[in-house]
């Protein structure tokens, strides 16, 4: 009688454990992203410090949308229903974005722009959400075509952890996009840009295709590895 039970009972305390994860990296950002602000705001700190915080936070955020997807992988490979998965990726998001919205009332930091701050992070959050299912489409679309191949070298061409890989490209795509929209206003605004106006360019695109392409790429992965193998693992 309870052993039909069993997967249903493994896959709830998966989903759990993914939601303690990404409420974890959730409350890791926040904080490091509060250490980055106090540094930015005492003179006795470096700026070095500051700057590397600020760095850290947008990483764990990157992370924490990575780990989601390659999740979502996880359990669509293995026959999973991936919609309460995704719901508890957003409850992560919202958590995050809400926490951020409390931090900075407590700290004082909104002042007279607590309407502006809220449309503001809810429209990062809906940015985040429309992303995140698009990764999810492409994790289904790449699953589909795994499941149509015929060859062992086609079907590894669509193996999970290619599609894990595969679906942080429109989140990375869509920032790459709006550093380009950033740009295109700034050089139809300014003239005579400076030799270290062309570095801080270059280097915020690097840093884009850095977090959220290659090191987005490999969390994803490791997250969607973990999971298969562990899933694995507990098959009779």
């Amino acid at each position: 009688m309870n052993v039909p039970s069993q997967p249903k009972r493994r896959g709830s305390l998966t989903l759990l454990c993914v939601f303690l994860v990404l409420l974890l990296l959730a409350a890791a950002g926040r904080a490091v992203s509060y250490l980055s602000a106090a540094a930015a705001s005492d003179i006795a700190c470096p700026k070095w410090l500051a700057s590397l915080a600020d760095y850290g936070a947008e990483l764990i955020a990157a992370l924490r949308v990575a780990v989601g997807l390659g999740a979502l992988t996880a359990f669509a490979y293995r026959g999973r229903r991936t919609a309460p998965l995704f719901v508890l990726c957003l409850t992560a998001a919202l958590i995050d974005y809400a926490a951020r919205f409390v931090i900075d009332a407590l700290t004082g930091n909104l002042g007279d722009y607590g309407a502006v701050a809220v449309f503001w992070l809810l429209g990062e959050f809906l940015y985040e959400a429309a992303f995140t299912a698009a990764g999810l489409w492409v994790i289904l679309a790449v699953r589909k075509r795994f499941r149509e191949a015929d060859t062992p070298r086609r079907r590894a061409r669509f193996a999970p952890l290619v599609a894990a890989a595969l679906s942080v490209l429109p989140y990375a795509v869509s920032r790459i996009l709006a550093e380009i929209w950033y740009l295109v206003s700034f050089l139809l605004t300014y003239s005579g840009i400076t030799s270290t106006e062309i570095a801080s360019i270059v280097g915020s695109f690097l840093r884009i295709l850095a977090i959220y392409g290659a090191f987005g790429m490999i969390a994803a992965r490791a997250s969607a590895r973990i999971l298969l193998t562990k899933s694995r693992n507990k098959e009779p």
